[in-house]
């Protein structure tokens, strides 16, 4: 088992990712995380949107390097192992340059799936649509916008949310619990952008809350100001 102390000494990534890394690097065979915490030529670096740039010294010649996007960590835990999972999926198969072949992904996708990472491969699956709608953003936008008291009343949901197994289950009591259409209807988006799935776009836009959650409980107090610099205000009427 891949000790959380082992992943924090060997990558300069974000520790919030230690975690995940961990989890990983427990789910693909022994003899391939053993050499992956014990090759020095391999890196997992991590960086947020608003970092204009950052500097990293290595005191090894790096090989195969991983750049995480901090935003992720606002996601839930398995859609995070995911991305780690593929990304040293593509490394294994020794994948060079950009990775944006569909059929280079569908590689890694199914080396992923025979390490046995079927759940976060299809929590991913379930959560980018989620992500790419526009009802993620609109509920972005309306929670930086409301007071941190009525965001607290939702706490409540964070942790199913982040650790959930079944998304569905936790969207249809967030749905439930969330007046959506009356706090859409204040005009915080178009009818138009709803109508044409409205189940979809309310699980994105309680889905954009919960991200925002997270990243208050990561960020501290000064959540909004890292968070609120990346958004911007959602279509109007």
């Amino acid at each position: 088992m891949i000790d959380i102390k082992q992943v924090a000494t060997r990558f300069v990534c974000d520790e919030r990712f230690f975690i995940a890394i961990s989890h990983v690097l427990d789910g693909i065979p022994q003899n391939i995380s053993e050499r992956l915490i014990n090759r020095q030529t391999f890196q997992i670096i991590s960086m947020r949107e608003e970092e204009a740039g950052l500097c990293f010294e290595f005191l090894h010649k790096i090989k195969h390097l991983i750049l995480l996007n901090g935003r992720i960590l606002y996601q839930p835990f398995y859609y995070i192992t995911h991305i780690i999972a593929h990304e040293i999926a593509h490394m294994i198969l020794k994948h060079e340059g950009p990775k944006n072949d569909p059929a280079i992904e569908k590689e890694a996708d199914d080396q992923e799936l025979k390490w046995g990472f079927e759940f976060e491969y299809h929590t991913y699956s379930n959560i980018k649509p989620l992500i790419e709608n526009p009802g993620c953003k609109v509920g972005e936008f309306w929670a930086i916008q409301i007071p941190e008291v009525a965001l607290d009343n939702l706490n409540t949901h964070l942790k199913a949310w982040d650790w959930a197994r079944h998304h569905e289950t936790v969207f249809k009591q967030l749905l439930k619990d969330l007046d959506v259409s009356t706090i859409i209807g204040k005009g915080y988006v178009l009818k138009a952008e709803r109508e044409n799935d409205e189940y979809t776009f309310d699980k994105a836009f309680v889905h954009g809350i919960m991200a925002l959650l997270k990243c208050r409980l990561l960020d501290g107090p000064d959540w909004k100001e890292k968070y609120g610099a990346l958004l911007r205000a959602p279509s109007a009427p």
